[in-house]
């Protein structure tokens, strides 16, 4: 705050004076320099949405959930989707507060190294499109030593072994929410039903669901759309939820075992884990500690402790 507030005072100060600056070559390529080293530097403390969730108990032991996050860097940059930070901090804070073991990881750190040994870190969890490049050995290695995902997403991901193998992308006229800015798919919203099945049935109260919000906002880049549908369950795919429009019903989440019957991964799409979307707002939340509502809540602890299990 106090670089953005010198960097206006600085300005008007110049506009004040009517003050001709002058931007040299030099100078110019000395700053696009800099800029790239903070960019590439900038600590995940600089970001306020991770105040409180950063620091590792001093006497952390037994196992604990991790959570792949980065840092902002600049406007439409990003490795993983724009609602990562949002969504994985406000489900951090849920962690805390349910004295629930995890730790934040700054994605930077495991660029072409081994993450955290499923020992220690029986789950990743991760809120991606897809799997940045530099991230694809260290994930792979992760899985194929035991470790478990859950992958909250917007389209087909590779690395989740048979998971994988039975996504698919939907056509156009099946996209509950649509991938383009402002509101269109709208009108669709209110026909959906979107009902849990198998080991999520109990734990979300074996009901059907309806959004209560229209995520086909102007919201942009934060738009919680994912265009990922699973097909039909197999003997390593089991159905979780799915989503119901104009009578016809399509398989939108599941959890993917390995080749011993072990359960690998899930997939979650973002719009089901995106606060207030399912539940009615039952108070403004504080934008300065985001934090899931009681269904997203509900969701993040019974997906966790599938994967657990």
């Amino acid at each position: 705050m106090k670089h953005s507030l010198d960097a206006v005072l600085t300005a008007w100060s110049f506009a004040q004076k009517d003050t001709e600056i002058i931007m040299s070559h030099e100078l110019l390529q000395k700053h696009i320099k800099e800029e790239t080293i903070v960019k590439a530097n900038r600590p995940l403390a600089d970001d306020s949405i991770y105040t409180d969730l950063l620091e590792i108990p001093a006497k952390s032991q037994g196992f604990y959930v991790g959570f792949l996050i980065e840092p902002s860097i600049s406007m439409n940059k990003a490795r993983f989707s724009f609602l990562s930070k949002p969504l994985l901090s406000a489900s951090m804070r849920s962690m805390k507060k349910a004295n629930r073991p995890f730790r934040a990881l700054d994605y930077r750190e495991f660029i072409d190294k081994p993450l955290p040994k499923p020992i220690a870190m029986p789950i990743l969890v991760l809120c991606a499109k897809g799997t940045p490049d530099e991230l694809k050995k260290s994930i792979k290695q992760y899985t194929n030593t035991g470790g478990r995902i859950l992958w909250i997403g917007k389209q087909e991901v590779k690395e989740l072994g048979a998971l994988s193998a039975g996504m698919q992308t939907m056509k156009p006229a099946e996209f509950p929410i649509s991938p383009k800015y402002g509101s269109h798919g709208s009108e669709k919203i209110e026909k959906i039903i979107v009902t849990f099945e198998g080991a999520l049935s109990l734990a979300m109260g074996g009901k059907p669901y309806r959004f209560t919000q229209n995520p086909n906002t102007k919201d942009g880049w934060m738009k919680p759309y994912c265009t990922v549908k699973i097909g039909p369950a197999n003997n390593r795919v089991n159905i979780i939820a799915t989503l119901t429009m104009g009578g016809d019903t399509i398989n939108i989440a599941a959890t993917g075992l390995d080749e011993q019957g072990n359960r690998q991964a899930v997939f979650l799409p973002e719009y089901i884990m995106s606060p207030f979307l399912f539940s009615k707002r039952k108070e403004l939340p504080d934008p300065s500690r985001i934090k899931l509502d009681e269904f997203t809540e509900k969701l993040l602890f019974a997906t966790l402790d599938l994967l657990f299990d």
